[in-house]
């Protein structure tokens, strides 16, 4: 199994959810290397040129990582929700609207790795201004648009690790997360899978929790556990992300595609 997390030791959690452990924290601390989940990871000091992160869209992520802060426990409709899955592995974490932690608020989380070690992911709904071609030249003709990398999460800022759609086959250098999506070991010269990869999404960072971290942030209603689609990687529109993924949900969740930014307008 990989660990994902150091074991941590987590302070008495205040009224209301806060001070909690932060998320990724626990994933960071004593942490060198990506984990296994994410495959083969580049290290941005090797770049040409630094990881900028652009202004969040409106209904996508919050482009800052202010401290972290763990999500707010949701106690409406909202934590009516599906029971916490065996696994997440492969499938969405679309965060609730009481989420309002502003490096996780209105994010989509595709998870990597789930078991009981912890969980990794990438935030998809997060671009950054920095072109593919500045961070990974020969990769840069297989980025989808925007051609450029993205906020993968506030665990290991200076790696870079990338996500593709492979409609058909198990090429070399692409290992299967769920369905045509999978993950993309860098170290793979790029003409390997030039032929079989519909398009490559980079990342900076990532997502971590820790053992039993992400199923308990799941039973209190603060992620909607859906399923992927290989589009919701490779989207043009990644600042409508999170509406669209829940839209299509219908029923409940669809309603809460409507929920303005400002929830004072609610």
């Amino acid at each position: 199994m990989v660990r994902v997390s150091e074991p941590s030791s987590r302070p008495p959690r205040a009224p209301g959810g806060g001070n909690r452990t932060p998320f990724g924290a626990s994933a960071a601390r004593g942490r060198t290397t990506c984990p296994v989940a994410l495959a083969t990871c580049r290290w941005t000091h090797r770049a040409r040129a630094p990881v900028r992160r652009a202004h969040a869209p409106s209904g996508a992520v919050d482009g800052t990582a202010r401290g972290f802060p763990g999500a707010t426990p949701v106690r409406n409709h909202e934590a009516m929700a599906e029971p916490t899955p065996t696994t997440a592995t492969g499938r969405l974490l679309v965060a609730a609207t009481a989420l309002t932690d502003p490096t996780f608020r209105r994010s989509v989380v595709l998870v990597a790795q789930h078991d009981q070690e912890g969980a990794v992911g990438v935030v998809l709904n997060s671009p950054g201004e920095t072109p593919v071609a500045d961070i990974l030249e020969k990769w840069a003709p297989l980025a989808g648009d925007p051609p450029v990398a993205f906020f993968g999460g506030p665990v290991a800022l200076d790696a870079v690790l990338a996500v593709g759609v492979v409609p058909r086959g198990e090429p070399e250098g692409w290992r299967r997360v769920r369905g045509s999506v999978g993950i993309v070991d860098l170290d793979t010269p790029p003409a390997v899978l030039a032929d079989a990869v519909r398009g490559v999404r980079v990342f900076v960072g990532y997502a971590g929790w820790g053992a039993g971290q992400l199923e308990e942030e799941i039973d209190e209603g603060s992620w909607h556990v859906v399923d992927a689609e290989p589009g919701d990687l490779l989207t043009d529109r990644p600042g409508s992300l999170w509406r669209a993924v829940l839209r299509r949900q219908g029923g409940n969740l669809a309603m809460l595609a409507t929920y303005p930014d400002d929830a004072s307008l609610n």
